[in-house]
């Protein structure tokens, strides 16, 4: 993994085009339509954060958060394809889990393809734990796989 110059901030109105795209680059299925975005840019309580190398949005994390609720939900997290192995997808989600223990939330929760062994790979290298499993969850038909991790 080597270095590359990059900037991490909150996502804004001005970048739903970007957003969308990146989408469209990562996800086959799934994807967050455009009113989603509007109204996630929109929900200040939810951290939805862009990584942007050399202005160009090159990753990007969504967190839901629930009103009186100590627990929060991963949503969505991906990163270019041209930038796959630069760590970007751990500064995210570090970034992510950092605010969150700031807000005292106890547990960060996500659902992810059975067969996106990656994901699934990055996910128990950063300490999830198996919990559960639901048939036909994604537009595809395919299972969730259910994970859990203490914050």
């Amino acid at each position: 993994m080597s270095y590359v110059e990059h900037t991490i901030r909150p996502l804004l109105k001005k970048d739903l085009l970007p957003i969308k795209l990146l989408e469209e680059k990562i996800f086959d299925t799934d994807r967050l339509s455009l009113r989603s975005i509007k109204r996630f840019l929109s929900l200040k309580r939810h951290f939805f954060y862009g990584l942007f190398v050399e202005g160009q949005l090159a990753g990007m994390i969504l967190i839901l958060e629930r009103q009186n609720s100590s627990k929060v939900r991963l949503y969505s997290l991906g990163v270019s394809p041209l930038y796959e192995g630069c760590g970007f997808a751990q500064l995210l989600l570090e970034r992510g889990i950092e605010f969150y223990k700031k807000r005292k939330k106890t547990l960060l929760k996500l659902e992810v393809k059975k067969t996106n062994k990656r994901a699934i790979t990055f996910y128990e290298k950063n300490q999830f734990l198996l919990n559960g499993k639901i048939p036909s969850y994604y537009q595809d038909g395919e299972e969730a796989l259910l994970y859990f991790l203490k914050i």
